[in-house]
């Protein structure tokens, strides 16, 4: 196994910004770091599940998901641009606001949304396929190497939240543009999941 290659691609698509990252940044950023933990258990227990069934039906799944991404991608895109808008719309008064960053910010959330999130299917894909099928083929220890990328993917979004958490206080004081910023990385993680292809725009400016 190239285990250069396989830690390079892990790190690549692990902590880099991404759409799971950005979220956990945000989750952060919007609830602290204790109330987002639901929210990343969630991500990585989907993430774990999502490697595992990719290493379960690798071949399958590489003839279904080329005709699958658009709509999950469109799906993923439409939700993270949903949650780019969401600070700016009007509030109505709610006797509860804490039970909505409950429910927002919840273990469901966080597992649900790897199901609409193209990226983790081709990064398992491409971890089954490329690292790891070619040398093992043993469902536990399969199962195993699921968890450990679930976990890697946790401490990933730890280390995001952390930094949402950790700047909580400035972000407060300047509300708007942070807001503004966190929605433009938003609709950037939507468009690059959605697969739309801007190249149409060269012919708008020659």
């Amino acid at each position: 196994m190239p285990l250069k290659a396989l830690l390079l691609f892990a790190l690549s698509g692990l902590y880099t910004p991404g759409p799971n990252n950005i979220m956990a940044m945000n989750s952060a950023r919007q609830a602290g770091l204790l109330r987002s933990l639901p929210f990343y258990y969630g991500m990585s227990s989907g993430f774990a599940f999502i490697t595992f069934l990719t290493a379960l039906f690798n071949v399958a799944l590489e003839k279904i998901l080329p005709q699958a991404q658009p709509v999950l991608g469109g799906l993923g895109a439409l939700y993270m641009l949903y949650l780019a808008v969401k600070p700016f719309l009007p509030h109505s008064p709610s006797p509860t606001p804490a039970d909505d960053l409950k429910e927002l910010h919840s273990y469901r959330e966080g597992f649900l949304l790897q199901f609409l999130n193209p990226k983790v299917m081709l990064f398992s894909l491409t971890l089954m396929s490329g690292f790891i099928i070619p040398h093992v083929r043993s469902t536990p220890l399969l199962l195993l190497i699921s968890l450990i990328v679930g976990a890697f993917g946790l401490s990933s979004q730890l280390l995001w939240g952390l930094f949402g958490s950790i700047f909580q206080r400035c972000f407060a004081r300047h509300e708007t543009a942070v807001n503004l910023v966190m929605a433009l990385l938003l609709v950037y993680c939507a468009w690059s999941i959605s697969g739309f292809d801007f190249s149409f725009l060269k012919y708008c400016f020659p």
